[in-house]
C-alpha cells in the first residue's frame, strides 16, 4: 500500500515538472494545487508595478503599529490588536488592486486601525474598531458627505468604485506618488 503511495507521488512530480519545463519557455507558469483548477500566472517583470506592493505595504504598517508600545501616545494609547490587522487585510483584499494608493495608516480607538485616503476635497476612512467592525467614510470634491455605514456588499462596492477612481485621478495628477512610500 505504501509502495503504491510512493509511486504515484513520483508520478505527480514527473508530470507536473514536465508541465513546468513546457510552459516556461511561453513566459507563463501554470500553478496547479489539487482539487483547485489550475490557474495561469504571469511571471512579474521588473520596472512594473508589483500586484503585490499595495499588500506588501499594508501588511508592513500593520505589522509597524502593532509593535507600539502601550501608551505610545501618552494618553493610554494601544497598539493595533491582531483582529483589527486581520479585518483591514481582508477588506483592502476586496476592494483594493495594484493601482490602488496606499493608505496613510494610524491606530484608532485603543487596539484598531484607520486606513485614509486624501486627494484635494476627497476623503476616504475605512476604521476597523479592536472588535472588528468596519466603519466607512467619504466625501466627494467639494468635501460633502457621500458614505458614512458600516460595512455590508452595498458599502463594500460602492467602497471599490470611489477607491478605483480616487486611485485614477492621483495616478493622473501624480504619477510619481509611490515615491511617497519607498523605504
Amino acid at each position: 500500500m505504501m509502495s503504491a503511495v510512493i509511486a504515484q507521488k513520483a508520478d505527480f512530480r514527473r508530470e507536473h515538472h514536465r508541465g513546468l519545463q513546457e510552459n516556461r519557455s511561453k513566459g507563463t507558469w501554470i500553478v496547479r494545487s489539487n482539487p483547485a483548477p489550475a490557474r495561469v500566472v504571469q511571471p512579474f517583470v521588473p520596472g512594473t508595478i508589483s500586484p503585490f506592493g499595495f499588500s506588501h505595504y499594508i501588511r508592513s504598517k500593520l505589522h509597524q503599529l502593532s509593535r507600539l508600545p502601550r501608551d505610545w501616545d501618552g494618553n493610554g494609547g494601544v497598539p493595533v490588536n491582531s483582529v483589527a490587522s486581520f479585518g483591514l487585510v481582508g477588506i483592502m483584499g476586496r476592494v483594493s488592486d495594484r493601482r490602488t494608493v496606499y493608505p496613510f495608516l494610524s491606530p484608532f480607538d485603543k487596539g484598531g486601525v484607520l486606513a485614509e485616503w486624501h486627494a484635494g476635497q476627497q476623503k476616504i476612512e475605512v476604521e476597523v474598531d479592536r472588535v472588528g467592525d468596519i466603519y466607512v467614510f467619504a466625501t466627494d470634491e467639494r468635501g460633502r458627505a457621500i458614505l458614512d455605514a458600516e460595512l455590508d456588499e452595498s458599502v463594500e462596492r460602492k467602497l471599490r468604485q470611489l477607491l478605483n477612481l480616487l486611485s485614477q485621478k492621483v495616478n493622473k495628477e501624480n504619477p510619481t506618488w509611490r515615491r511617497l512610500f519607498d523605504r
